[in-house]
């Protein structure tokens, strides 16, 4: 008897007449009670939560597990970020290292002549 792997939670994209701040909402409210990383959303979405989550008062009546886990939440949120930052520009230099600067650059080729073709005796007889 197999044991079924536990849904994955899955966040609806941003609607066409949803606000971006709902949008923020929704998704800061996702990984809050969802207890996923926020590694699994894209950064567009992070970005909408992280901006939320400084709206946000603490209140008096919030617990101190509850303010422990919206700053780890945050925290996570801003990792995942700055770590996606970071890959991009790591990707966009060495893409820039790797492109030639001259068209010299590089290993040279050696540039071979084409063989020349020898017509054929009809053809040189009848040109066209």
């Amino acid at each position: 008897m197999s044991v079924p792997f536990p849904k994955i939670p899955v966040l609806d994209p941003c609607g066409d007449e949803e606000d971006p701040r709902e949008f923020g909402l929704r998704t800061l409210q996702f990984l809050l009670t969802e207890r996923v990383v926020a590694a699994v959303l894209d950064t567009d979405a992070l970005e909408h939560a992280l901006a939320v989550s400084q709206l946000i008062v603490i209140a008096a009546e919030m617990t101190e597990p509850v303010r422990d886990h919206l700053r780890a939440v945050r925290a996570d949120i801003l990792t995942t970020i700055g770590r996606r930052q970071r890959q991009q520009r790591d990707a966009a230099a060495l893409a820039a290292r790797s492109r030639p600067t001259s068209p010299t650059q590089g290993q040279p080729t050696r540039l071979r002549r084409p063989v020349p073709i020898k017509p054929t005796p009809s053809a040189v007889r009848n040109p066209f």
